[in-house]
C-alpha cells in the first residue's frame, strides 16, 4: 500500500498555535502515515527573519510538534545550508515509488502558487492541501475557487481544503509583541514560549 506523506514547510520563526492547529487538523482529515514538518532554509518568497537560527527554528519546531504522533521534523532544506529551498527540490526527494505527497498551504500560498519554480512538475508529483484562514477575507473566496478550477483544468492538479478554518496569528507579529515586550504565551505552545524566553529569542526585533 502506498505511503501517505504530509509535508509542511515554512519559516517556523516561531512555530505558533496556528501552525499547530493546522497540522492536527490535516492529520485528522487526512490520517498520513507521515507529516513532516520541514523548516526553511533560505525560503524564496521571502527575507528570512531574524532573531532565531537554524537551530533554534528547528529545536522550537521540535517542542511545537511533539504530540502529534504522526509528525515529525525534518531538517532536509536546513540541512543544505547556503541553498534556496524550492518546495520542488523537497517533494522530489521524498517522492518515492508510488508514495502519495500532500502539501500543505495557506491561501496565499495557494493563489500564487503558478509562480513557483517548477510548479508544473509540483502539481504532478503531489496533491495540495489548503487551509482556509479565519483572517481571511471572505470575498477572496470565490477568486480562490476560480484559481483551483484554472490549476485543475490547465494543469491536472489535484487540490483539498482543509474542513474549518484555521486561526492564526503570523510569526511577523509574535516576534514584534516579544520584542517590545508583550506576552505572546497566548499564541505559542507552552514549550515554544518557555524556550523563546530562556534563550533570549526575539529581543532585538
Amino acid at each position: 500500500m502506498a505511503e501517505r506523506i504530509g509535508i509542511y514547510g515554512g519559516t517556523f520563526s516561531p512555530p505558533h498555535n496556528g501552525h499547530v492547529g493546522l497540522a492536527k487538523t490535516f492529520c485528522r482529515e487526512f490520517r498520513p502515515d507521515r507529516l513532516l514538518i520541514i523548516p526553511d532554509s533560505l525560503p524564496p518568497h521571502k527575507e528570512l527573519p531574524d532573531g532565531a537560527g537554524s537551530v533554534h527554528r528547528l529545536e522550537m519546531a521540535r517542542l511545537a510538534f511533539e504530540d502529534i504522533e504522526s509528525a515529525s521534523v525534518s531538517d532536509f532544506e536546513i540541512s543544505r545550508e547556503g541553498e534556496k529551498s524550492y518546495s520542488y527540490d523537497t517533494v522530489r526527494h521524498f517522492k518515492k515509488n508510488d508514495n502519495v505527497i500532500y502539501l500543505l498551504c495557506g491561501t496565499d500560498m495557494l493563489l500564487t502558487f503558478d509562480r513557483w519554480y517548477r510548479f508544473k512538475d509540483l502539481f504532478e508529483m503531489c496533491e495540495l492541501v489548503y487551509a482556509y484562514r479565519n483572517s481571511d477575507d471572505p470575498d477572496n473566496e470565490d477568486f480562490i475557487n476560480a484559481k483551483i478550477a484554472e490549476y485543475r483544468e490547465k494543469y491536472g492538479a489535484v487540490i483539498h481544503k482543509l474542513g474549518g478554518g484555521i486561526n492564526e496569528i503570523s510569526s511577523s507579529q509574535i516576534r514584534i509583541m516579544i520584542s517590545e515586550g508583550g506576552d505572546a504565551s497566548e499564541f505559542l505552545p507552552e514549550k515554544v514560549y518557555d524556550y523563546i524566553k530562556a534563550n533570549g529569542l526575539y529581543k532585538n526585533g
